[in-house]
């Protein structure tokens, strides 16, 4: 927000590469008050017809507890339908997640300390 308030524009910077193909997500709640900062992200960079994979990692809290795991699941799941529902039209919409599955764009993986 301070970036856009300069007076000096070349002092801002953009945050986000047109070139980006992972979106890596740790430590996120995914909660529904963040979802339109994701629906603008998804939708800057076409994560529908785009090559971008998301990667939703989980620590061993999640690995020790199947029910949060469950929970991170469903969370991941009803984050990309409302994104499909209010941001893509017709079957997109309905099919986002499967398409991410099929084409191995939706990712949950266990946290190694190399990963990030």
């Amino acid at each position: 927000m301070h970036n856009s308030l300069t007076e000096n524009q070349s002092q801002a910077f953009d945050f986000l590469d047109k070139g980006i193909k992972y979106i890596k997500f740790f430590g996120h709640s995914l909660a529904v008050a963040d979802y339109a900062y994701f629906q603008s992200v998804f939708d800057y960079l076409n994560i529908y017809d785009s090559d971008v994979t998301l990667v939703f990692y989980y620590g061993n809290f999640h690995e020790e507890n199947s029910e949060e795991m469950i929970t991170y699941e469903h969370q991941i799941q009803k984050l990309l339908s409302i994104y499909g529902e209010k941001s893509l039209t017709g079957a997109h919409g309905k099919n986002l997640m499967t398409k991410l599955m099929l084409e191995n764009r939706l990712q949950i993986k266990h946290l190694k300390s190399n990963e990030f």
